[in-house]
């Protein structure tokens, strides 16, 4: 990987604000977001957090939105499959959802998650 390609986001795995935690905002998701404007599509994308349960699996919702906006119901199923373990940050998903101008389409979706416990991390590929 190009180590000039990184974009390190210290944000907590919170939906509310928490005293001591940093809360994702807005501009922190358009962020993430707007590190993929020039991404090489033909080549992998890694996205990960502490777990690979929540803010990853938001962000990686987000990003497949972008490009792929008119299957994201059907990239939210694959991403159910692959990552039963998935939770996708709330506050995050509103803010790409809100972005992107999917009305409601991605974060209507949280409902549907069940996520299931996992003891250690896992990496996944959702490919769109």
């Amino acid at each position: 990987m190009d180590e000039n390609r990184h974009l390190k986001m210290l944000i907590d795995d919170i939906s509310e604000p928490r005293e001591g935690f940093i809360l994702p905002q807005k501009h922190h998701a358009q962020a993430l977001l707007d590190f993929t404007n020039d991404w090489d599509t033909t080549k992998p994308l890694l996205v990960h957090c502490h777990m690979g349960i929540s803010r990853s699996t938001s962000t990686s919702l987000g990003v497949a939105a972008k490009y792929d906006p008119d299957n994201i119901e059907l990239i939210i199923e694959n991403l159910k499959e692959i990552a039963p373990h998935a939770s996708p940050n709330k506050i995050m998903t509103r803010y790409y959802d809100e972005i992107l101008n999917l009305n409601n389409r991605l974060f209507g979706s949280l409902a549907y998650f069940d996520p299931e416990p996992i003891d250690e991390s896992r990496v996944v590929e959702l490919k769109f």
